[in-house]
């Protein structure tokens, strides 16, 4: 078996366990967010560290725009979460995100040449 899979069920169990938790606690959306972002960064510093690849900087600004991208939404979702209640809110936000991701990745085809990896 291909360990992408794995890898795979595990992402979908770690993003999909984040928003009951959230709605039992009773503090600010961007509090939240802002322990989000911190948990973040120190578990991605850590596996920086600990692969310790050289990545150019030109490279590096389409991540860092993503991740930039990622704590706004993370935001969005904390307030949709508090204001929507769990199953209206990620029914309303988790096929859109499906949709502009599939739909994103079909457009970067196009764009990249033959035979690069998106």
């Amino acid at each position: 078996m291909n360990i992408g899979y794995i890898f795979a069920a595990l992402t979908i169990l770690c993003f999909g366990s984040w928003a009951v938790p959230t709605k039992t606690l009773k503090i600010e959306s961007t509090a939240l967010a802002l322990w989000l972002t911190l948990g973040h960064l120190l578990l991605s510093s850590f596996i920086f560290v600990f692969v310790w690849q050289k990545i150019p900087l030109n490279e590096s600004i389409g991540p860092f725009i993503a991740g930039c991208l990622w704590a706004v939404g993370i935001v969005l979702g904390y307030i949709a979460v508090k204001n929507l209640g769990i199953t209206r809110a990620l029914g309303t936000f988790i096929p859109i995100v499906i949709i502009t991701s599939a739909s994103g990745r079909l457009y970067l085809k196009k764009l990249l040449p033959l035979g690069a990896k998106c």
